[in-house]
């Protein structure tokens, strides 16, 4: 059975059990990297909230055999009921542009694997990456959704990318709304082991709450300042992905040719093997000149 098999009949299922209050559909949406996900919206009338469920895990398990019909509904039922609470999403339409600004940060995204997604979401172009910009809104649990801007969002708000850009950069450069700490302290932490017989010294830099935290790349204040803790030089920088970058020492002389294209290969792997295809945010390794405050690809 096709997945676009399996949503019809799940849907025809869904409308059974919600009645004909609830207008139920069929959504396909891009991720980042080009990856596209299928999802049921389900839409109380009279309501502006139409929770996106994904279910591409659940057709997986239905072609599995784990799962059938009826028990796959039931796990689109649950999501859905844990989402139907959420916030108003009138707050897209503020009389005042500073309640979006306020709620604005920047997500860093590869430029060539995500050509059709820049087509109409205002961005601004970085070495071989792209900013583009997110409204971060709570929903139930203290969680906190994220929805992208697009090119008809700013026309309706009466902005441009300028005004996105100023607020991505006052949240990105907020001294509380950064995390930076020794890859050691922080494979310590999350994995319960000692991990200070690390090859190489190194750091982790991300947002404060670890979310879209690459964005820090740009931040030219952060930069300096783990340069400074590192022994004031240039830095090699790693993307471990969308949320966090790996800093350590550009050792001059011993940071060789070699020695970069190691771990150029090192994130090549990474990437390939233990990152999700819509996280993976650069095959390159960069480098922070200490003395320009520039940052370039270095392989």
């Amino acid at each position: 059975m096709s997945i676009r098999e399996f949503m019809e009949d799940v849907i025809q299922e869904m409308r059974e059990r919600l009645g004909g209050d609830h207008m139920i559909g069929i959504q396909d949406i891009l991720k980042n990297n080009d990856v596209t996900v299928h999802a049921v919206t389900i839409r109380r009338q009279g309501s502006d909230i139409a929770p996106c469920i994904h279910i591409d895990d659940i057709y997986g398990r239905y072609l599995a055999g784990d799962e059938d019909i009826d028990s796959s509904v039931d796990v689109i039922m649950r999501r859905y009921r844990g989402q139907a609470v959420g916030p108003d999403m009138d707050t897209l339409t503020p009389s005042d542009p500073q309640e979006i600004l306020s709620k604005v940060h920047g997500r860093l995204i590869n430029t060539g694997m995500n050509q059709r997604l820049l087509r109409d979401v205002p961005h601004r172009e970085y070495l071989d990456l792209s900013l583009i910009y997110m409204v971060r809104l709570p929903i139930p649990d203290g969680m906190a959704g994220n929805i992208l801007i697009h090119d008809d969002h700013l026309r309706l708000w009466g902005m441009d990318e300028e005004d996105l850009y100023r607020a991505a950069r006052r949240r990105m450069e907020d001294p509380d709304g950064c995390f930076f700490d020794e890859m050691a302290a922080v494979l310590g932490r999350w994995l319960g082991e000692d991990a200070s017989h690390m090859e190489w010294p190194m750091y982790v830099l991300s947002n404060g709450d670890l979310r879209d935290g690459a964005v820090q790349m740009m931040n030219g204040h952060i930069l300096e300042a783990a340069s400074d803790t590192m022994g004031h030089g240039d830095l090699l920088i790693l993307p471990s992905s969308i949320h966090e970058l790996i800093l350590l020492p550009a050792d001059g002389e011993d940071t060789d040719t070699a020695q970069i294209q190691e771990l150029a290969g090192i994130v090549r792997e990474v990437n390939d093997t233990q990152i999700e295809e819509t996280e993976i945010l650069s095959y390159h390794v960069y480098h922070y000149d200490r003395g320009s405050g520039r940052v370039t690809i270095a392989a």
